[in-house]
């Protein structure tokens, strides 16, 4: 794994969170649609069910957060590691641009204006810092 996929780490989690609260916000909209009763077709008498028919919703529901609370774990737990390795570097303008890039999701345009940059100069940092980051990394063997 190189320094770049090891720092993406952080987005890709987040992303995997923003899914699974999507995924509950279209189940909870789902939810508050009503359903008209069919009146096309056979009728077949069968036996009532004995859960009352929200319980398959809140079943879905109690299992999406709870997914969502262990990414969230995950993510933090991961973000604490990876904001600590950082910040063992010893160039603070890597530090600032490796947090604001890798913990912060932020552009290498909007990087470059905060720290009074240029976009190449940033550019090549950031290599200077991946590169600085990987010296450090654990596990080095990429």
């Amino acid at each position: 794994m190189t320094a770049k996929e090891y720092l993406r780490q952080l987005r890709r989690i987040d992303r995997q969170l923003e899914l699974l609260f999507r995924e509950r916000e279209e189940l909870e909209r789902a939810q508050t649609y009503l359903r008209s009763p069919q009146i096309d077709g056979d009728r077949v008498q069968t036996s009532p069910s004995e859960d009352p028919p929200w319980m398959g919703y809140l079943i879905k529901w109690e299992e999406i957060t709870t997914r969502i609370g262990e990414k969230w774990d995950e993510l933090i737990e991961q973000k604490k590691v990876i904001v600590n390795q950082i910040n063992e570097l010893t160039d603070a303008r890597y530090i600032d641009l490796l947090t604001k890039r890798y913990v912060e999701y932020k552009s290498f345009e909007k990087i470059a204006v905060e720290m009074n940059y240029t976009y190449d100069h940033v550019r090549r940092l950031h290599g200077w810092a991946l590169q600085a980051f990987k010296a450090k990394m654990p596990q080095n063997d990429t």
